[in-house]
């Protein structure tokens, strides 16, 4: 999140195409969306569990973390 996060300002600083800004603009709003999302998820998870995590939780964490960024790439 912060690389996309500087990235997209740094682009507000530099004489970009105003497509090329809305472009990051976009992916910054949907991965930020999507994280944000996954930390409901896991907070409710956690209160439910009591505050343990498993291996699986983990496993479920990385496989989400590679849909947010295989969604963030598509576009």
């Amino acid at each position: 999140m912060e690389v996309w996060y500087s990235r997209y300002i740094s682009l507000e600083s530099a004489s970009v195409a105003p497509e090329h800004q809305k472009k990051w603009l976009d992916l910054l709003q949907k991965s930020t969306h999507l994280y944000f999302m996954y930390l409901q998820k896991a907070v409710i998870l956690s209160h439910q569990r009591g505050g343990a995590v498993t291996e699986e939780d983990r496993a479920t964490d990385r496989q989400f973390k590679d849909f947010i960024m295989s969604g963030v790439r598509a576009t």
